[in-house]
């Protein structure tokens, strides 16, 4: 019975690896600067405004304004307030604003359904930065993929090792 004792080498591997890794890090930085670019193109402090905004409330906790998640929200300026029921208006002394549209009641009273209509600044999208914002997104979206491609190869050069190390065995009797 005669083995071939020869070692396996995994100098090969490294390099794989390493060109991986760059390869990760070189897409980490273009998804960066995409990032980044499509906020540059933005078009900042438009002015915007919501005329009766409905399913307000106003109490001490406190009701966010729908767009206060528009990027750069700022600068809202509540114009009108009443009551969704009766229609009464509801004065400024009642209630304030915080600078990232939280409506809150600054007296005793807390008015259950309300309808608000306010102004404010925020960034505006133009065709550039919703171009890059959806390749990012979908690139984002194909980032699971790209774990199961890496797993298959990691899984491919694993069964070649093995695949390898038995078949330069001598046939024994």
């Amino acid at each position: 019975m005669k083995f071939d004792k020869k070692a396996q080498s995994l100098g090969g591997l490294y390099g794989g690896i390493l060109v991986i890794a760059s390869i990760g890090i070189l897409l980490a930085l273009v998804l960066y600067i995409l990032s980044s670019m499509g906020t540059s193109f933005q078009i900042k402090n438009t002015a915007g405004s919501v005329t009766n905004e409905s399913g307000a409330y106003i109490n001490g906790s406190g009701y966010t304004l729908e767009l206060a998640g528009a990027d750069d929200f700022a600068n809202p300026v509540i114009t009108l307030i009443h009551n969704a029921t009766n229609g009464v208006i509801i004065t400024s002394g009642n209630y304030t604003v915080s600078s990232v549209g939280v409506l809150i009641n600054a007296t005793a009273t807390n008015w259950a359904s309300v309808n608000v209509s306010y102004t404010y600044t925020y960034s505006a999208d133009t065709s550039s930065s919703e171009a890059t914002g959806t390749l990012v997104t979908q690139f984002v979206a194909f980032l699971p993929w790209l774990g199961i491609i890496l797993l298959v190869l990691a899984a491919g050069v694993v069964l070649f090792f093995i695949i390898r190390s038995f078949a330069n065995r001598g046939q024994g009797v």
